[in-house]
């Protein structure tokens, strides 16, 4: 589950906490030998009735100024929070940083189904045949826009210019289909008028005969 601003708060309180629980437990235990090494009698002059050598009285002052840190650094934090409204701050990072990195899975998603639909499309065109009136298979005249839907805003400029590419050499090769179709259905019809012309031919020198 993710964390949200106010949890954030929470755990950075949560860890300032801890570290002041660490430092007093560290200078409880290693304060005092270290005051007696370095002050040596001098700690007497702090010395009570409970405390004769005085080191003990120097150890709860120096936590007592360490606890006087932390409240200012927590009070000096909490106004800073409410003085620059921090949650609600982190909060619209949050909702910014999970509204692009939904528009980004989004963007993906579709840009690679474009992906695979332009391929499949390009792959169908150039298997379409048509049978020639010779008996055999031509590629038959397709247009790129009669299968491809893609939507071409959203593909990256270099995969949009190897489509681009791809789609005129497809078209070019449909043209030259076309084109030589068309040769061979005059060169048919030249045939035929020529056959034509050659019976006519024949049948007027048999009436002459």
């Amino acid at each position: 589950m993710a964390t949200t601003p106010v949890d954030r708060v929470s755990i950075l309180r949560t860890t300032l906490s801890k570290s002041l629980k660490q430092t007093r437990s560290r200078i409880s235990d290693e304060a005092p030998s270290t005051i007696s090494q370095a002050y040596g009698d001098v700690a007497s002059f702090f010395a009570t009735d409970e405390d004769a050598t005085g080191v003990e009285t120097l150890v709860n002052l120096l936590l007592s100024k360490i606890e006087k840190i932390n409240e200012d650094a927590e009070g000096s934090l909490d106004d800073m929070l409410k003085r620059h409204d921090i949650c609600s701050l982190l909060e619209r990072i949050d909702t910014s940083i999970a509204h692009v990195d939904r528009e980004a899975s989004e963007f993906a998603e579709k840009d690679e189904a474009d992906k695979k639909s332009t391929l499949d499309a390009i792959a169908q065109a150039k298997t379409q045949k048509i049978a020639n009136i010779d008996g055999r298979d031509k590629k038959k005249r397709v247009l790129p826009g009669e299968y491809i839907g893609y939507h071409a805003y959203k593909l990256k400029l270099e995969h949009k210019a190897k489509l681009q590419q791809e789609l005129e050499e497809i078209e070019k090769e449909n043209d030259e289909k076309e084109k030589e179709l068309k040769d061979m259905w005059e060169s048919w019809n030249s045939g035929v008028s020529s056959l034509e012309g050659v019976l006519s031919k024949m049948d007027e020198l048999g009436a002459e005969r």
